[in-house]
């Protein structure tokens, strides 16, 4: 499949069938899927890697990034559903399906006076210090990967980038760098180790 270049509702990887495009990034699309389960129907955000990412070593980001999420159990991050790779060899992942609004428009929207929008923040902290706890590394945490439900509960997603604190593969340092050049930290410009300051930056 090539999710950069065409409409895939309809098409079906794993047990899910995809419906609506959600969002889309450098390396990846993001789709809203559903699949039968016994008497109900489920649905679920299915992220997946685009071709233009596979040159990039997008596979191996991607392959780490469900290894990430199959470690993390919090609920502030969002969680891996299934994941699999496809006969054709498409890579996908599917986490659960969150409605919600980036965290500054959400406190824009509903006006949050500086008490209130520390609660959130706290929420995001909680988040963080929970994956560097299982030695996992956000390295993208900005707006748009921190969606806040109706429930004023914060969602850390994302872990396209993410990095085991505890990894010794070279090549993640020394390889293209995804970023995010407004969020990322100093130490990420000029290519350093990754290390847990980069989230806390």
């Amino acid at each position: 499949l090539d999710p950069a270049g065409s409409d895939l509702a309809g098409c079906v990887l794993g047990d899910w069938t995809l419906d609506t495009e959600l969002g889309r990034g450098g390396m990846a699309v993001v789709y809203r899927a559903w699949r039968e389960e016994g008497m109900a129907r489920q649905q679920a955000a299915v992220k997946i890697l685009t071709l233009g990412a596979l040159g990039a070593t997008g596979r191996e980001r991607f392959q780490r990034e469900a290894a990430i999420l199959a470690r993390l159990n919090h609920p502030n991050v969002t969680a891996l559903i299934d994941s699999g790779v496809a006969d054709d060899g498409t890579c996908w992942l599917a986490m659960p399906l969150v409605d919600g609004k980036r965290i500054d428009r959400w406190c824009d929207a509903n006006s949050l006076d500086a008490r209130a929008i520390v609660r959130l923040y706290l929420q995001v902290c909680g988040a963080a210090a929970y994956a560097h706890r299982n030695l996992v590394i956000h390295r993208d945490i900005k707006p748009s990967n921190v969606l806040v439900d109706d429930n004023a509960h914060v969602h850390l997603l994302d872990f396209g980038i993410g990095q085991f604190t505890d990894a010794q593969d070279e090549r993640t340092r020394t390889m293209w760098r995804a970023l995010t050049p407004g969020y990322a930290a100093p130490e990420q410009l000029t290519g350093a180790p990754p290390s847990t300051a980069m989230d806390v930056y």
